[in-house]
């Protein structure tokens, strides 16, 4: 899969994501974020969305928190969380990185296990 196309594909994984959740905007997404203690602003988590840059392992992480806060989830839970395991997949996804690599991958560089 060629790196845009695999952009594209991961940036849908994280709009099921956001689907699931109930349609956060994005500035309740960044409220999230910030209420967590991993503030992303709105231009970015757009990016991401849009598959216009690549999503480090923390933004996805705080990213599917957020979605799992607005849908209803306690913070550090999955009780009813709209992005666990089995529901949109993507915490079951990993970056492939070499030992010491940096966390900011090519998209076609994950590792995803089932999910979506």
């Amino acid at each position: 899969m060629s790196t845009p196309t695999a952009l594209a594909a991961f940036a849908e994984h994280l709009g099921g994501c956001r689907r699931l959740a109930g349609e956060p905007s994005l500035r309740e997404i960044e409220r999230l974020t910030r209420q967590a203690g991993r503030p992303y602003p709105r231009a970015t988590i757009d990016d991401k969305l849009q598959g216009r840059t690549v999503p480090d392992w923390g933004f996805v992480e705080a990213f599917v928190a957020a979605c799992d806060r607005n849908a209803g989830g306690r913070p550090g839970t999955r009780t009813g969380a709209a992005c666990g395991p089995g529901r949109c997949g993507l915490l079951r996804c990993r970056p492939a990185r070499p030992a010491g690599s940096c966390s900011r991958l090519s998209p076609t560089r994950w590792i995803c296990c089932g999910g979506g």
